[in-house]
């Protein structure tokens, strides 16, 4: 391990120097992350239209907690259901650095942007503390260090999407606030000890309510650290400990701070976990790192991003690659990284030096638990089955996110220790290799401030009487990708709903309060839809509504003027037309379909066809289905598939073979010359579930032909 009077950054007393080497550092490394948002005049948004939307609502959420025109566990959607806010992470940091910047004159969405450079030098600061007091490198080295854990490409690239993940710069901070209580309770500075403990467990609720999972994945780390360290302490050490007489009492005054600080979190979550269930096991590996990924980085690195198509080229393709798996550790920071480990096992003896390793080889032990081998070789089951509150998060590759800019600070012993061995042009050429691999192209999302801020101000104010609103169409009109069918109006709703000060049933998360059904606005059963949840709900007649496509406002007296779309083209004649050879008919799939491929069609666990009747077309008749299941098999329960206003019928798939059924329909369910089918299989399930490959998409029937007979 390097030592303090031969590494560079000191001359005298060094304050001074230090001092500039961390602004400089700080705010070079910030500007870089950043630099989409200072390029563009503060114009460029982090996120898409649907993710950074949310993330916009939900900060603006802590806008009206704070100026009183909300509870703080109750959001403007998912109305009129209770504790909504537990729907999602609670983005409270997010919500109070947002409320500083609205109070000296930030517009909503500009406040939202300048959290992440501020969360930024959070994590800077906290990693080159940690790098200065746990690995006791000089001001230049520590500095290096945080500037490798601040440009983490997997955070930069993860966080483009998805701004909760900049949570990850708190988080740093926060473990140097609890590595600084530890040293200050060992040093016997009760006073310095007891500020930090409270500071850091207040610190912690914060941060439990603003991103779960963020602070689920550091606090399994720091436990399982601990029990790494106290594994290896040494009998004569672990006597001596206990040995001293210390003020063991003086724990429980950080640890009660912790625990009132988690307690809202935990009464806002706890029940809806209870109600969800959290996510599956098979949803969760959908996102597993395979055991190439831990090191791609994706294919916009400088360095590394003509590497990353030939990394785990097997997996899920290059789009699911970039957008979830290109999360990985540059190979050369990952080397330095794990050399650190070595010369910190060298010294040891050192305790302050040993908890570092523990923390990095529980850091390396979570890392590979969840890379998935193939098969059963997948450690993160264990942790998903007995770990309490593994199933809330779901992309597990953005572990390593959370964990590598803790775990990279490390990176700079070794280097460290090559200056001082007086290899210094290889210790200055390896810095610089650091830093160039952390340099990460990030996408440009396409969202424009300027732009989504004139949608909000045409609709706000609303008109007089409005306090509870639906959207009935989206921004493009139709909505034409799942995506957009599920995300677009609900997402701009929940954005005018916590920006007006209103209230909607609209709104979109993971996990959806019962009775949601307000995807797919462009269906035709989508009016209904809305009109029996007013209705169940006491809203009738008290609702207005918006269409997002013209900005247009409609009262609770208005007629409603939805966009449907439009009706398929039928089939020329009846008889069974298979699915392959009908492109032009497409929309017969109206959702839950992964798409026309060669031979047909899958569906998922619920699909629904809207089939338009033969011309002429008189009465009843029976609907031909051509079909096979992907589990089909013995003990497997029956396929249920429904006519609109017909019973259910129950297909049995046990022998294995495809179907070909008949499915009598009356004149009434096809008064308006459409049948609407919907289609269920409760055991859907992945090829990659079931070991039948890498195919990650949740498979149910195999749709191969459609068609009418008469009576």
């Amino acid at each position: 391990m390097p030592r303090a009077e031969t590494t560079p950054g000191r001359n005298g007393s060094g304050r001074l120097p230090a001092t500039v080497i961390l602004l400089v550092a700080l705010c070079g490394a910030v500007a870089v992350v950043h630099r989409d948002l200072w390029l563009s005049g503060f114009e460029s948004m982090t996120g898409d239209q649907h993710d950074g939307l949310i993330a916009v609502a939900l900060i603006s959420h802590w806008f009206n907690v704070l100026t009183g025109v909300e509870p703080w566990h109750q959001v403007a959607w998912f109305h009129p259901f209770a504790r909504t806010l537990g729907y999602n992470d609670g983005y409270l940091l997010f919500g109070l650095a947002a409320l500083g910047f609205r109070l000296v004159g930030a517009d909503p969405l500009l406040a939202v942007e300048l959290v992440p450079p501020l969360f930024g030098a959070m994590g800077f600061l906290g990693a080159f503390l940690l790098a200065r007091r746990m690995l006791r490198l000089e001001p230049a080295w520590a500095c290096l260090a945080a500037a490798v854990s601040t440009l983490s490409p997997g955070l930069m690239q993860a966080a483009t999407l998805h701004i909760q993940i900049y949570a990850v710069g708190p988080a740093v901070l926060w473990c140097a606030m609890l590595h600084g209580m530890a040293m200050a309770f060992l040093q016997g500075a009760r006073r310095r000890f007891l500020w930090l403990g409270v500071l850091a467990g207040g610190f912690g609720g914060a941060l439990m309510l603003t991103a779960f999972y963020t602070f689920w994945i550091v606090g399994l780390a720091i436990l399982l650290s601990a029990l790494v360290f106290a594994i290896g302490m040494p009998r004569t050490e672990f006597r001596g400990l206990f040995g001293q007489r210390r003020p063991w009492w003086l724990l429980g005054v950080p640890l009660l701070v912790l625990v009132v600080a988690l307690l809202p979190a935990l009464w806002l979550y706890l029940p809806l976990l209870a109600q969800t269930g959290g996510h599956g096991i098979e949803a969760t590996r959908f996102f597993a790192l395979g055991p190439l990924s831990v090191i791609d980085t994706g294919p916009r690195n400088l360095l590394w991003g003509w590497l990353s198509p030939w990394l785990d080229r097997d997996a899920a393709g290059a789009s699911l690659r970039m957008r979830y798996l290109a999360r990985g550790i540059p190979p050369i920071t990952l080397l330095a990284t794990l050399a650190a480990m070595l010369l910190l096992w060298r010294r040891r003896a050192d305790p302050g030096l040993r908890f570092a390793l523990a923390f990095l080889i529980a850091t390396l032990l979570i890392v590979l638990s969840t890379v998935d081998f193939g098969g059963r070789a997948w450690a993160w089951r264990v942790t998903f089955l007995r770990v309490p509150g593994a199933g809330v998060a779901r992309e597990i590759s953005r572990v390593v996110v959370v964990l590598a800019p803790l775990a990279v600070i490390a990176c700079a012993v070794p280097l460290a220790a090559l200056w001082q061995a007086r290899w210094r042009i290889a210790a200055a050429g390896c810095a610089m290799l650091l830093l160039a691999e952390q340099w990460t192209a990030i996408p440009d999302t396409g969202m424009r401030r300027t732009a989504e801020l004139r949608r909000i101000e045409a609709l706000v104010p609303p008109p007089p009487g409005c306090e509870v609103f639906v959207a009935i169409v989206p921004r493009m009109g139709q909505a034409r990708s799942m995506a957009d069918q599920l995300y677009s109006h609900n997402v701009d709703a929940m954005v005018l709903a916590s920006v007006a000060g209103l209230r909607t049933p609209n709104g979109f998360s993971t996990f959806n309060p019962p009775g949601w059904d307000f995807g797919a606005p462009n269906q035709r059963d989508y009016p209904a839809r809305l009109r029996s949840y007013l209705e169940a709900h006491g809203l009738a007649g008290h609702a207005c509504a918006v269409d997002f496509a013209r900005l247009r406002w409609f009262g609770p007296s208005e007629s409603w003027a939805f966009e449907t779309a439009p009706l398929p083209r039928p089939p020329a004649a009846p008889g069974l037309h298979p699915i392959a050879d009908l492109r032009e008919h497409a929309g017969w799939l109206e959702s839950g379909f992964h798409g026309l491929e060669n031979w047909g069609a899958w569906s998922g666990p619920k699909a629904s066809l809207l089939l338009p009747l033969p011309e002429g077309w008189a009465g009843g008749g029976a609907l031909l289905l051509q079909m096979h299941r992907f589990a089909a098999g013995p003990g497997q329960p029956p396929v249920v598939v429904t006519i609109a206003g017909e019973a259910p019928r129950e297909i049995d798939f046990t022998d294995g073979r495809p179907r070909e059924v008949a499915l009598p329909f009356t004149a009434a369910a096809a008064a308006d010359g459409v049948l609407r089918v919907t289609i269920e299989d409760g055991r859907a399930t992945s090829p990659r579930a079931v070991g039948a490959g890498r195919d990650e998409r949740v498979l149910g029937i195999g749709l191969t032909g459609v068609g009418f007979a008469r009576p």
